[in-house]
């Protein structure tokens, strides 16, 4: 008998189910409380010992869904070789995070609500965890959201499709410069006003000059960011002198004031192995939480780069801003969408 996708998913809930009531079960008892929890009678499972059918076809799938959250971490086995859930953190959703989400995805193309609300579970992690409280809670934040920028305008909806609509800006800076403690705001200002499109190309032209003025052939310079980017937004080649080529993975995280975690690191730090970089290089507009900066450290060919950072890159490549001896100024060249 085979078994289908549909009943595969309806097992390993019958199998988070169980283990959320009990604790510290053998094996044989999770089999058995999972059938119970799938909907099959105790005389069902009692009868169908040393027999074929639709009970021992789904008992033995069992045993296969049970090892897999063992290897995902869903599941822990203790000293004693019982089971259970393991103890996960919800994941936390910041609402400037998710606005920002929404309307980056939204104004890449029109998306049907339902299906705007899985690209933010996979964003965001929701979809990884077993239990279904944060989805609730993203779900929860995310509606609010649309529904505060339909009344803005930022948002229509027509047939249950929502789509960005776009309005016509034209926001000239002065040209007068102003001296670096007054700049430097306005300038992480504008670049988080502008998203996390514009923060992706942007990092990825700076650098690609970046590494142009510092003696290197950029071979290439790709933004591949994206809710499918796989935690990667930038990917630069390099080449050095004598020949020796660098894969530089980028992640750019344009945040006001939300700090960098650990876990985001090491997040990245797989990423940039999986796709076989050399280098990591990983930017934000604001700041890392002191343990992402102590794994940072830690880590041979991976660095972050945070806003006093950021800022010293633009100035040493003059990407985005006109330097005199008054101080600095936007390029609207640039700055002006």
């Amino acid at each position: 008998m085979k078994i289908s996708a549909e009943d595969k998913k309806k097992i390993v809930c019958a199998i988070v189910q169980f283990l959320s009531s009990s604790s510290a079960c053998t094996r044989n008892e999770v089999i058995n409380g999972t059938l119970l929890c799938y909907g099959f009678s105790k005389q069902e499972i009692s009868n169908a010992h040393g027999a074929s059918g639709k009970v021992n076809c789904i008992r033995s799938y069992i045993g296969t869904a049970l090892t897999d959250l063992v290897s995902q971490g869903n599941v822990v086995i203790n000293k004693d070789k019982r089971y259970s859930l393991a103890k996960e953190e919800l994941v936390i959703v910041k609402e400037a995070e998710c606005r920002s989400e929404i309307l980056r995805l939204l104004g890449r193309k029109s998306v049907k609500k339902a299906d705007l609300y899985l690209l933010l579970q996979k964003k965001f992690g929701t979809d990884k965890t077993a239990s279904i409280k944060d989805d609730h809670s993203l779900r929860q934040i995310a509606g609010q959201i649309i529904a505060e920028e339909k009344n803005k305008g930022n948002i229509q909806e027509k047939d249950g499709v929502l789509s960005f609509v776009k309005k016509e800006t034209s926001v000239r800076y002065a040209s007068t410069p102003l001296p670096e403690e007054e700049f430097v705001p306005l300038l992480l200002s504008r670049i988080h006003d502008l998203g996390g499109d514009f923060f992706e190309k942007f990092v990825a032209n700076m650098l690609e000059k970046y590494y142009l003025i510092n003696g290197r052939d950029v071979l290439s310079c790709e933004v591949i960011g994206g809710c499918d980017d796989g935690g990667v937004d930038i990917i630069i080649e390099t080449e050095e002198e004598l020949g020796f080529i660098d894969k530089i993975i980028i992640q750019a995280k344009n945040r006001k004031n939300i700090p960098v975690t650990e876990k985001e690191v090491r997040e990245f730090y797989g990423a940039m192995n999986a796709f076989r970089g050399t280098r990591g290089i990983f930017v934000t507009t604001a700041a890392f939480h002191p343990s992402a900066d102590k794994l940072l450290l830690s880590l041979p060919n991976c660095v972050g780069i945070d806003s006093e950072k950021l800022f010293s890159l633009i100035k040493q490549t003059a990407y985005g801003i006109h330097k005199t001896k008054s101080g600095f100024s936007f390029d609207n060249a640039i700055f002006v969408k």
